[in-house]
């Protein structure tokens, strides 16, 4: 009965391990498909088209509607924020619009062709003034395509279950009790020597924890970007900022802050130098 046992707790820990490493070999697999397909062409329905300012206009770029609602649950297109200088091109018929990564405002105001591709959804402008929105004018874009945020997201919380289910298992229960008996032996004279945390210590960090995260939750309210939440909870107004709340709505690439319209040249400097 003790073999059974064993076996069976070791077949345990081995089911852990496997959920531990399968989610991220198969994420690994669909990165490595996206890199291997390189830019794929796709035109922007004029329907989804609106305008945005004076000569601006906005498209989604949402995978459901563009690749399709099955390919979407494992891929999505780079934005600036996360698909560095990876390049989508976008066209107006058989003439290559541009420059890209544009301010938004210079979008809006110049036009131009300017575009910029932000959090799922592509600003641009028209080279001649005119409607987007016109039957005659034919626009597509060619991009890369990344793995979707979904299937990392799935991959996270399956390896997170994995890892639990080897831990708790009673094959590795078994040996890190042995593991942890030689700890207390071994760190028994440095014990005695340390007074102990107070009652309650846990809670106070639990608390403290929640009160951080609220905080942040506050002054980002008006932010629905995950990646700024998560790397920047700082209030920031900027000069001619629309929809953000948050320092850092931009990057730096070469040298040159992607959406310059919506922070301060120290805002920009302080925060990607570890302020």
């Amino acid at each position: 009965m003790s073999t059974t046992r064993r076996a069976s707790g070791l077949a345990i820990f081995v089911v852990g391990v496997a959920l531990c490493v399968l989610p991220w070999a198969g994420a690994a697999g669909l990165a490595a498909l996206a890199q291997r397909s390189g830019t794929i062409t796709l035109a922007l329905p004029r329907e989804l088209i609106d305008r945005d300012g004076e000569k601006g206009f906005v498209v989604p770029l949402r995978a459901e509607r563009l690749l399709g609602r099955l390919q979407a649950l494992f891929f999505e297109f780079p934005c600036d924020h996360a698909g560095g200088d990876r390049g989508l091109r976008l066209f107006e018929d058989d003439r290559e619009l541009g420059p890209a990564h544009a301010p938004h405002s210079a979008i809006r105001e110049l036009g131009g062709g300017r575009f910029s591709c932000w959090n799922r959804n592509l600003y641009f402008s028209t080279p001649d003034g005119g409607d987007a929105r016109d039957a005659a004018r034919r626009y597509w874009i060619e991009t890369p395509i990344d793995v979707s945020r979904a299937v990392v997201l799935v991959a996270l919380a399956i390896s997170l279950a994995g890892a639990v289910i080897a831990w708790m298992s009673p094959w590795a229960r078994a040996r890190t009790a042995r593991w942890r008996a030689r700890w207390l032996d071994a760190t028994a004279p440095l014990r005695e020597t340390i007074a102990p945390l107070p009652r309650g210590w846990r809670a106070t960090l639990i608390v403290i924890w929640i009160a951080c995260a609220a905080a942040a939750t506050f002054i980002g309210r008006g932010e629905h970007d995950a990646y700024l939440l998560s790397t920047v909870p700082t209030a920031g107004s900027g000069i001619n900022a629309h929809a953000n709340s948050l320092a850092g709505y931009s990057v730096f690439l070469n040298g040159v802050p992607r959406m310059g319209e919506n922070m301060e040249t120290w805002n920009h400097v302080a925060m990607f130098n570890g302020a």
